[in-house]
């Protein structure tokens, strides 16, 4: 908005490095690939090797708990946040070098393809679990599930349909799931609770009472 004074950029605007970014080639794969690839690695390592994406991982499980871990949770949620947008932009960047030209409508309706991708690759709208590349392989996988429904020509609107009917299957399945094994949880501390007794932490001895029953 800045550099362009909220005006349409155009390819002749673009520097030359970016501008031929799509002609050029890294052994055999163009340098969008490249970049798509260093990326997946590195918020991969990020997310799993670092104590940051660890943080967010346990935010994700369960935020109240991460809050008593002393993790700070406000600070962690604006630096990803900003991650994000740091992300969203340098993929505004490619897709500026891919297309040429660029306006105010560029982008629009990639949000649903995201959350369909992410969730295709095994990220939980619920936070605490998936990963870049399971979220990359999604995305890959609904790519071409696209291109071949544009291959038999159907409409556009069939392919946004098979993107929300992915996201509600997978929030369905991950809640038939959770209830599931939430189940043996609720079955003993039931039982507990009929008998009297407090369910005991793990690794704790038990009381008394339990050793005079047994």
């Amino acid at each position: 908005m800045v550099a362009t004074h909220g005006s349409q950029l155009y390819a002749d605007q673009l520097p030359g490095w970016l501008a031929n970014i799509v002609s050029e080639s890294w052994i055999g794969l163009s340098p969008l690939v490249w970049a798509a690839v260093a990326v997946t690695v590195l918020v991969t390592l990020v997310g799993r090797r670092t104590s940051w994406g660890r943080d967010l991982y346990a935010m994700g499980s369960n935020p109240e708990a991460a809050r008593y871990l002393g993790i700070r949770t406000s600070r962690r949620t604006y630096q990803v946040f900003a991650a994000c947008g740091a992300l969203a932009g340098f993929a505004g960047l490619l897709y500026a070098g891919q297309y040429g030209n660029v306006d105010a409508t560029a982008g629009n309706g990639f949000e649903l393809t995201a959350i369909a991708a992410a969730v295709i690759g095994g990220v939980s709208l619920f936070g605490g679990s998936g990963t870049a590349l399971g979220a990359a392989l999604g995305a890959l996988l609904l790519t071409e599930i696209e291109n071949i429904l544009a291959l038999l020509k159907i409409s556009i609107f069939a392919q946004q349909t098979l993107q929300g009917a992915a996201i509600v299957v997978a929030v369905a399945g991950y809640a038939l799931i959770s209830r599931r094994l939430d189940r043996p949880i609720r079955r003993q501390l039931g039982t507990a609770g009929d008998r009297g007794d407090s369910p005991a932490p793990a690794g704790s001895a038990p009381s008394a009472a339990q050793e005079l029953r047994a």
